[in-house]
């Protein structure tokens, strides 16, 4: 069954920030919650999406969804940073094993695979013109060479051969950002794993009731 990851600011709320966090932990129930990762200058993970961003201290969201039963998706904004730290807090708070990053380009697998957390190899829409079948063989096999839980695409870049090729390589697809039905049904019939979205309510729903439909 597909996941729900109910994205940064999710359900009208303003990213990266306590409410939108909290907000979304009560909803969201054994499903994930996603955030934007960078780190300060001395090194501290902090929540936010742009650089000029005073973000939340990761600490402060490992604080409140220790006693909820989700995963966190960190979309990891810089690679370069003090990633160990981000490791050291999830030991902390006994989260380690409920914690995996995207935003994770092949280019930056050395950075975090001696971390022990999974990770998604991130497809940027301009990366692959036309993202036709060849490439994305390619990037179910590339993911899987190094190592990766899967691929994190845009919802856009998603096909059937795709999730069928991941599939029989024993490989994760995880889909952003979803938010129109017509899309959100259409990666649930396609059987995508994770659907990355700012409508969780929605896709809940539309999820159920397909499940209802079948039975």
């Amino acid at each position: 069954m597909t996941t729900i990851t109910a994205h940064a600011g999710a359900l009208g709320t303003k990213d990266n920030t306590l409410e939108s966090i909290q907000t979304c932990l009560d909803f969201i129930g054994k499903g994930n919650i996603e955030v934007d990762v960078r780190f300060t200058p001395g090194g501290t993970p902090v929540l936010g999406h742009d650089a000029a961003e005073d973000g939340l201290f990761l600490s402060a969201l490992f604080a409140l969804a220790k006693d909820y039963p989700v995963k966190i998706n960190l979309d990891m904004k810089e690679k370069e940073g003090n990633t160990a730290a981000i490791v050291e807090l999830a030991n902390a708070y006994k989260l380690r094993k409920r914690i995996f990053f995207t935003g994770i380009a092949a280019g930056d697998v050395t950075k975090v695979c001696a971390l022990g957390i999974p990770y998604y190899i991130n497809v940027q829409p301009t990366a692959v013109p036309g993202f036709r079948d060849i490439e994305a063989k390619r990037l179910v096999k590339q993911s899987m060479k190094l190592g990766a839980e899967g691929l994190n695409l845009h919802h856009r870049l998603c096909t059937k051969k795709l999730v069928d090729w991941a599939h029989d390589a024993g490989q994760l697809v995880s889909v952003w950002t979803v938010d129109e039905e017509d899309a959100i049904r259409r990666m649930l019939a396609l059987g995508v794993d994770n659907l990355t979205t700012r409508r969780p309510d929605l896709a809940l729903e539309i999820r159920e009731s397909s499940i209802l439909t079948r039975l």
